[in-house]
C-alpha cells in the first residue's frame, strides 16, 4: 500500500512581516446613548430642523437682551421674509402674522394653516414684515419687530422704539392702509325636494366687516325665499349692524347697533331698532370668547296688514340685552352664536328676540361648510286684516358653503 509523503510544516518566522495596509477606511461603531431613548428624544430626532429654523432660533436669542439704547444706530437685522413664533411650550411656528386683538394672535402656518393662538403662550416672536402694533394709550409703532417675554422692539422709520409688551392693544398686518382693515362672508345654501311635494328653499348670507386700530364695524345680510307647491312660504330678509370702538382690552362702547327686518309671513313690513350701548368681553380663554352687551334704544314698526283698531305704524323704547361669541370646539370646528333681545318697555307684547348660531367646519383657508341656526319670536304678534294671528316663534336650519376673503 502507498504510504503518505509527511507534509513538512513551515518555520515560523522570528520577526514576521506586516501584511499590506488596505485601503477600506475603518467602520466607526455607533455610539451607546447614555439613557435610553424616550417619547421626546424621539419626537425630538423626528422633527426635521431648517436652516432658516436654525437661522431664527439664534437671531430670536441674540434679540432677546436688546435694548433700544443698544439699537439706536442699528435696524433689527433679519434672515428671511417669514414671521416666527415660539410658543412658551418651546415650540416653533413659521408663517405670517394676518392680526392679533382680545388677547388672540390669528397666526397663518406654513404647516397647519390659520391657527388662533392666545397671547399669553406666546413667549417670542421674530417678524420681519412691517405691521403695526397698537398700544393701550392709543400710540401705533409701524414696522419689523421683536417681541420677548417683557418687552416689543419696533424698528419704525425714525429708529427702534421700545414698548412694555403688556400694554399691547392690537396687532394690524402691514401698514396702517385702507385695504388691509377689511374682509368679508359669503354663504349660500339651497334645499329642495321634488315629487309628492314640490318645495325649494334659498338662503343668502353676507358679511362685511372693517377693524382697524380701535374700532370693529359690520354689516350682515340674512335672506330665505321659499316656495312649496308654486306658492310662497317663506319670504324674510334681517339686516344687523354694529360699530364697535374699544375703550381697553375688555370694554367697548357700541355707539351704533340694530336691525332691519321683513318678515311677509310674520306680518311685518319694516322694523328698525337702533341702539346704542356698551360691551364687556366676560370670558376670554384659549377656546372661548364671550361677550356680553347693554343699551338703550328705539323701535319703529309697520305691519302688512291689521284690523282698524290696531295702530300701524308703532313706535316703542326698549332696552337692548345681547350676548355673543365664539366657541373652538377643534382646530377645524368653530361654533359662533348670538342672542339679542330686544326687551319693549312702553309696549311689553312687542318685545322680540333673534339668536343665531352656527357651526363651521372648515375645508380650506378659505372655504367651510356651514350648519347655522336663527330663532324669531315675538312675545304679542299684532293680528292680520283678517283676524290671523302669525305664530309667535320661526324656526330655521340652513346647510351651505362659506367662503371667507380678508
Amino acid at each position: 500500500p502507498a504510504t503518505e509523503e509527511p507534509v513538512a510544516e513551515e518555520p515560523i518566522a522570528e520577526n514576521p512581516t506586516p501584511e499590506e495596509p488596505t485601503t477600506e477606511e475603518p467602520v466607526a461603531e455607533e455610539p451607546i446613548p447614555d439613557e435610553p431613548a424616550t417619547g421626546e428624544s424621539v419626537a425630538g430626532e423626528a422633527l426635521e430642523v431648517t436652516g432658516e429654523q436654525e437661522t431664527a432660533e439664534a437671531e430670536i436669542e441674540d434679540a432677546e437682551p436688546l435694548t433700544v439704547e443698544d439699537m439706536q444706530s442699528a435696524s433689527l437685522a433679519f434672515e428671511g421674509d417669514d414671521d416666527w413664533i415660539q410658543l412658551t411650550s418651546g415650540e416653533w411656528l413659521k408663517g405670517n402674522i394676518e392680526r392679533m386683538r382680545e388677547d388672540k394672535l390669528e397666526f397663518d402656518s406654513d404647516k397647519l394653516g390659520v391657527v388662533s393662538v392666545s397671547w399669553s403662550k406666546i413667549a417670542r416672536i421674530r417678524s420681519p414684515a412691517p405691521n403695526t402694533y397698537v398700544f393701550v394709550d392709543r400710540s401705533e409703532a409701524v414696522g419689523p419687530a421683536v417681541v420677548t417675554e417683557d418687552e416689543i422692539i419696533v424698528e419704525t422709520k425714525d429708529g427702534a422704539r421700545s414698548f412694555n409688551r403688556d400694554t399691547l392693544l392690537s396687532i394690524i398686518e402691514g401698514r396702517p392702509r385702507e385695504r388691509n382693515w377689511w374682509s368679508s362672508t359669503l354663504r349660500l345654501g339651497v334645499t329642495g325636494t321634488r315629487g309628492n311635494a314640490d318645495q325649494i328653499t334659498y338662503n343668502a348670507f353676507f358679511s362685511l366687516t372693517r377693524e382697524d386700530a380701535f374700532t370693529l364695524s359690520q354689516v350682515t345680510y340674512d335672506g330665505t325665499f321659499g316656495r312649496a307647491g308654486g306658492v310662497d312660504n317663506t319670504n324674510r330678509h334681517l339686516g344687523t349692524g354694529n360699530v364697535n370702538v374699544y375703550v381697553s382690552k375688555r370694554f367697548y362702547i357700541t355707539p351704533l347697533t340694530g336691525q332691519l327686518l321683513y318678515d311677509r309671513f310674520q306680518n311685518t313690513r319694516f322694523r328698525a331698532t337702533p341702539a346704542a350701548g356698551f360691551g364687556h368681553h366676560l370670558v376670554d380663554t384659549d377656546r372661548v370668547e364671550w361677550d356680553v352687551e347693554a343699551g338703550l334704544g328705539y323701535q319703529f314698526l309697520r305691519y302688512l296688514s291689521t284690523p282698524e283698531d290696531v295702530e300701524n305704524p308703532q313706535s316703542d323704547g326698549f332696552v337692548l340685552l345681547r350676548t355673543l361669541g365664539t366657541i373652538d370646539i377643534t382646530d377645524d370646528v368653530k361654533f359662533t352664536f348670538d342672542w339679542r333681545t330686544n326687551l319693549v318697555f312702553t309696549t311689553i307684547g312687542n318685545t322680540n328676540h333673534v339668536g343665531t348660531g352656527t357651526f363651521s367646519f372648515e375645508i380650506t383657508e378659505i372655504f367651510s361648510i356651514d350648519v347655522s341656526f336663527l330663532y324669531l319670536r315675538t312675545e304679542d304678534p299684532a293680528p292680520r286684516e283678517d283676524d290671523t294671528i302669525p305664530f309667535k316663534n320661526d324656526y330655521q336650519v340652513v346647510v351651505g358653503l362659506a367662503l371667507e376673503v380678508d
